[in-house]
């Protein structure tokens, strides 16, 4: 006969276990209970990134020094190095803002040292380029990407030696464009905010690079993915060099522009101009921000779809013109002639018919709501100002102190226009 066992042995090892972890369960509840009370900051939903990319704006500056050796070891002397920094602030998982960025290009010293000044914290990248002038080889550098901070031990750049890339910077219509610079752009992986897609997008090496008076050019890289664009034009091509390419033919086509060249009456070429422009196309732009010098007397204006309103000024300001840019002119070179400006003339009295001097006295050429190019001046002691004006058929603005009044001018070159006396309302 088997050995009888009582049903009582398994429930008392049962209560057991269940005692053991309800003691368990009991003791985890009141720690986490005192780490609570004793205020262990909560996780933010993307520390990660925030304490990354968010730089404060006192964050200061510190010093980045560096040395570029040729691959023999020896140091390199005038030999170009350029550095880009990106800070990026978060205002969600996906989504952030560039909270200010820096691009310089110095050379080395003689004894191969370069140095830059940086936003602590900020994402950087370094490259160097340049040559050997006894064996004539050109030479190039891999990025350096670092996150710059104080008391950084010095930066060890090595060169390497380039595949040559030649080409020609073209117009669209074939010809050459000789006026521009190129812009090489190598798109870099950031330390800091990797893991987002636009950070990585924006973040970049950047070189400057010029095209002789044929358009030609001749830059010397190592593999990777570069666009090649120009700095101040629309349009940009990518290039990607592998490692067993000798040598990259590539021509960059950008956009044909309008040429225009300012001249005074005597036939003298301006080569310091200002200019500016307004259009019922808000998508139209030109070449430059608003009030830009001539380009070496050339002003190259992107092509455009509608005709459009094209001020002139001297730098001086004292000769100007007004001319309609039209789709014609496309390709071709224009030739302006920049006349005596004009004069508009008022007389400024306060609410008790007394002369209002020293009041700023401003003027702007208005068209389709945006504000062109005008002037400023200050009423004198009888309360008269005058100021210059483009000759042509313009909307003004006039600002006498607080007050403003809109007029409709026929301004000829050279003459004066009074619009009489302006009496200033009580404030």
């Amino acid at each position: 006969m088997e050995p009888f066992e009582s049903p009582q042995k398994p429930r008392r090892y049962f209560w057991r276990i269940a005692s053991i972890c309800l003691l368990i369960l009991a003791v985890a509840c009141v720690a986490c209970i005192v780490l609570l009370f004793q205020g262990v900051p909560q996780r933010p939903p993307f520390d990660k990134r925030i304490l990354a990319i968010a730089i404060p704006p006192n964050t200061p500056h510190v010093n980045i020094q560096g040395t570029v050796y040729l691959p023999d070891g020896s140091p390199i002397f005038n030999c170009g190095v350029t550095a880009d920094t990106a800070i990026f602030v978060l205002r969600s998982p996906d989504t952030y803002s560039q909270n200010g960025s820096f691009f310089g290009q110095h050379h080395t010293s003689q004894d191969g040292t370069f140095q830059f000044n940086f936003r602590s914290g900020a994402n950087a990248v370094i490259t160097a380029f340049g040559r050997d002038d006894s064996e004539y080889r050109q030479f190039a550098s891999k990025p350096v990407v670092f996150v710059a901070r104080e008391n950084m031990e010095p930066i060890t750049i090595t060169l390497e030696e380039g595949i040559p890339v030649r080409g020609r910077l073209l117009y669209d219509n074939g010809t050459p464009a000789p006026l521009h610079a190129l812009e090489i752009r190598q798109h870099i992986e950031p330390i800091l905010g990797a893991d987002i897609p636009t950070v990585r997008e924006v973040f970049r090496s950047t070189r400057q690079h010029k095209v002789n008076d044929a358009g030609e050019f001749e830059v010397f890289l190592l593999p990777g993915g570069y666009t090649f664009a120009t700095s101040d034009w629309k349009g940009e091509q990518p290039l990607t060099i592998v490692p067993t390419d000798t040598e990259k033919q590539f021509d960059v086509k950008i956009r044909t522009p309008i040429f225009v060249e300012a001249y005074m009456e005597d036939g003298t070429r301006v080569k310091n101009a200002i200019y500016s422009f307004s259009s019922n196309v808000r998508a139209i732009s030109s070449g430059g921000s608003m009030m830009e010098q001539f380009y070496d007397g050339a002003l190259l204006l992107e092509p455009v779809s509608h005709h459009w309103t094209l001020y002139l000024k001297s730098w001086e300001g004292d000769h100007g013109t007004i001319e309609t840019i039209t789709p014609a002119m496309i390709g071709k070179t224009m030739r302006f002639t920049l006349k005596p400006v004009g004069r508009v003339a008022l007389t400024a009295i306060d609410a008790n018919g007394r002369p209002a001097a020293g009041l700023p006295v401003y003027l702007s050429i208005m068209q389709n709501t945006h504000t062109q190019l005008g002037d400023n001046t200050v009423t004198d002691a009888e309360g008269k100002a005058v100021l210059r004006i483009l000759p042509g058929k313009v909307s003004v603005m006039l600002s006498v102190g607080s007050q403003r009044v809109d007029r409709r001018l026929d301004v000829v070159s050279g003459e004066t226009i009074d619009i009489g006396t302006m009496r200033l309302r009580r404030r």
